[in-house]
Formats: C-alpha cells, sequence, structure tokens
C-alpha cells in the first residue's frame, strides 16, 4: 500500500486551497458588482432639458414627463416586425390595467426622426391604443433621452439608399421624478408585464 507522506498531501492540498480561494473571491467581486450597479441603474434620470414634439405637433419637454410614471418605447415607424408587435401587446396591457391607466404616461420615441414627422408617426399609432403618445424632433434633442436611458441605436444602410434601425427592444420604466426603475423585455409575459406596470408610481 503506498503511503503519503506531508510533502505530497501539501502538493495536492495547497493548489485545492488555491482554487476556492479565487472562486469566493470571484463570488464576492461578481455580487458587489451587481450590486452596485442595480444601485446606479436606480440613480439614472434625465438630468437635461429637451424639446421635442407628440404627433400632434405639441411641444413635450422634461416637465411633462415630471408627476407621473411614463412608460417609454424606442422605435421606429418603418420597423418591420418588434415596433408594431411590442406596441400591440403594450395596447392589450393598457386595456388590462383599467382605470389604473390614467395614472401613466406611454411614449413611442422616434429613433428615426428624418422619416418619423408628427404626421407620419400620428398615422402611425391610429392602429395602437390612443393612450400611446409619440415623440420625434431633432436628433440632438431625442439623443438626451436616448443618451440618459442607454439606448442602443445604429442605423444600417440597406440597398438603393435605403436604412432601416437598429434599436433596443424594451420598454423603458421610469417613475415620476424620471428615474429609471426597471424594464419589460421583448415576449415578456403579459402577468408579469402587467405587474411591473401596477406597481409603477
Amino acid at each position: 500500500m503506498k503511503i503519503f507522506n506531508r510533502g505530497n498531501i501539501t502538493y495536492f492540498v495547497i493548489p485545492i486551497i488555491i482554487v476556492i480561494f479565487i472562486f469566493i473571491a470571484s463570488a464576492f467581486t461578481l455580487f458587489f458588482s451587481k450590486a452596485n450597479a442595480s444601485q446606479n441603474i436606480k440613480n439614472i434620470k434625465i438630468n437635461s432639458d429637451f424639446e421635442l414634439v407628440d404627433q400632434n405637433n405639441k411641444k413635450v419637454t422634461k416637465a411633462n414627463f415630471l408627476g407621473s410614471p411614463t412608460v417609454l418605447f424606442f422605435g421606429f415607424t418603418y420597423c418591420p416586425d418588434v415596433c408594431p408587435t411590442t406596441l400591440q401587446s403594450l395596447s392589450v396591457l393598457i386595456d388590462k390595467l383599467g382605470k389604473d391607466k390614467d395614472k401613466l404616461k406611454f411614449y413611442f420615441v422616434s429613433v428615426d426622426p428624418e422619416r418619423d414627422t408628427p404626421d407620419v408617426l400620428k398615422d402611425y399609432l391610429s392602429s395602437f391604443n390612443p393612450k400611446i403618445n409619440a415623440l420625434t424632433g431633432k436628433q440632438k434633442e431625442l439623443d438626451v433621452l436616448i443618451k440618459f436611458y442607454s439606448i442602443y441605436v445604429k442605423k444600417v444602410p440597406l440597398d438603393n439608399n435605403n436604412y432601416t434601425m437598429d434599436h433596443s427592444a424594451a420598454l423603458i420604466l421610469i417613475d415620476k421624478n424620471t428615474h429609471f426603475v426597471g424594464t419589460i423585455s421583448y415576449e415578456e409575459k403579459p402577468s408579469v408585464a402587467l405587474d411591473k406596470l401596477k406597481k409603477l408610481k
């Protein structure tokens, strides 16, 4: 029978201890990183004013966001699938909110102001719940919202001098002070999405 001496045991044990230590250190680092990230996300709010227009060409500024929880969806009218699907799902959720829907504001924010004029947006929104309003305007004004809520937007060239827009697909949930409080992901379960809307304050 082969007997391990102290040197042999040390040879095997020390690497195991090192691996365990690294694992624990990594776990703590990940935990605190997530905690800090969560705290930072909750502190995100609009700290610059902006001036946009809605589908009726009425001016909308930061003041219009204050005092009411708000749901934002960034998209564009030429979007072939994600945008109409999301807006239709949101329309259904708004109906299910009942009287609570009047406590919230809903905005479809264009990431394609070049084509999405107020008239185009007004016609587009006619297919969805009337509680949903649209926002468009100069790119630098739209960028205030895009920047503060970390929305991914990219113009993608197509054939014949055409283009499409890649963009974030989630609904952005903000409280009455414009703080970011969460998202409703694309194709989220309706029951979960409805619960998130009901909890907005």
